[in-house]
């Protein structure tokens, strides 16, 4: 059975207001997760072909991808026990309950959420660094840049996809890598793509300078 509620009926029960933008209406709900200066929470409440979906994420910059997949779970645990408190009698939260699993973008377009997908996000962490030439040891702050392979539903906010060439030339060397102070990752798209045209250049250097060999051999043979 799917629920007779409208979207705006579903925003009136639970005390919150409806988002909307063309066609496509949310409930954004605040009151689920933390919103902290270190934590952010984006969860909200729509409808598709009738029945009610549910949809978080959570981006923490000091936490992994797993435990903000975690979180975001249990935000949306919190929105379904908000609506089944206020469903009719005689529905039940399995009866409206859509596919949680797809996304619909604010174009309209639908998003398969467990697809996966390849990329990388920063996160903050303390480190023990050197300080000085004697080898003094301090604890920092430091950005690192995580690279994975994670399905899109539990990839964290700050998440940037890469193409299949671009994530194995980032990750050739390790799935982790610290940046320098003040420093942004490098564009892999582009690096991938200069890495390729080096690569091109080399063989055709090389290919010169064989002939090149070849000849100044004949010359001397002659």
């Amino acid at each position: 059975m799917k629920t007779n509620l409208t979207i705006e009926n579903i925003a009136e029960l639970i005390g919150e207001k409806v988002w909307a933008k063309g066609d496509l209406k949310r409930i954004y709900v605040k009151s689920v997760g933390y919103n902290t200066n270190k934590m952010k929470t984006t969860a909200y409440i729509y409808k598709k072909d009738n029945e009610v979906c549910f949809s978080a994420h959570v981006d923490c910059y000091n936490q992994g991808a797993v435990w903000c997949g975690q979180r975001a779970e249990e935000a949306k645990g919190e929105m379904i026990a908000m609506v089944e408190a206020i469903l009719p009698e005689n529905e039940t939260i399995e009866d409206v309950i859509g596919n949680s699993d797809v996304m619909i973008t604010e174009e309209g377009e639908l998003v398969d959420l467990t697809e996966t997908v390849k990329g990388y996000y920063t996160a903050w962490e303390e480190v023990r660094i050197a300080i000085n030439s004697y080898g003094k040891l301090a604890t920092r702050n430091r950005q690192f840049v995580y690279f994975l392979e994670i399905a899109k539903k539990d990839a964290p906010a700050c998440f940037v996809e890469l193409s299949d060439k671009a994530f194995v030339f980032a990750t050739r060397r390790d799935n982790r890598v610290m940046l320098e102070p003040y420093a942004s990752p490098i564009d892999y798209e582009m690096a991938v793509e200069v890495f390729e045209q080096m690569e091109i250049q080399r063989a055709i250097d090389l290919e010169i300078a064989e002939k090149a060999a070849a000849l100044s051999d004949k010359l001397k043979a002659d």
